[in-house]
């Protein structure tokens, strides 16, 4: 191979390295959300909770306790088709602290919620710390209410990319 040839191989390759990096950098970093995005559901009762009593015997309310939820339905807020699941785990602090840590899956995505909340109030917000497939990128708040009658909970997702 004579060397003008081997400077022209040599570049190709550089040349193709290149393109191969910048391809593989902007399918990495590709955002699964572009812009802000708003998500407004129902939380239903349903599932399949269960709680832990680790501490005195007090019927599952004292420090460290704990309940799991499985399954909640996730419905549209108009109608009542199911939008996805919320899956808790819910751990008590103190009478006005528990640690919340929750995962909406809608299709075959996720978005990851934790925060405090105050058991004792019906509002709050906690963040939105990823999730995965179309949220993979997800950051923001997830505000919630709950309707103390219905037990039901109006939650909305405010998702930052």
């Amino acid at each position: 191979m004579s060397g003008t040839r081997k400077v022209l191989a040599i570049i190709a390759l550089l040349a193709l390295g290149i393109v191969a990096a910048l391809l593989l950098r902007s399918t990495g970093s590709a955002s699964a959300i572009d812009s802000p995005l708003t998500i407004s559901l129902r939380a239903t009762p349903g599932g399949r909770s269960t709680t832990v009593d680790v501490g005195p015997r007090d019927g599952g309310h004292g420090i460290g306790d704990y309940t799991v939820t499985t399954g909640a339905p996730l419905r549209a807020l108009t109608g009542n088709a199911i939008a996805g699941r919320l899956d808790v785990v819910e751990t008590i602090l103190s009478a006005r602290a528990s640690e919340f840590r929750a995962t909406a899956v809608l299709g075959d995505s996720t978005i990851q919620l934790d925060g405090l909340m105050n058991p004792r109030k019906p509002t709050g917000v906690l963040a939105v710390t990823g999730g995965t497939g179309a949220y993979s990128n997800a950051r923001g708040t997830a505000s919630f209410k709950i309707d103390e009658r219905s037990g039901a909970a109006m939650l909305t997702f405010v998702l930052l990319p």
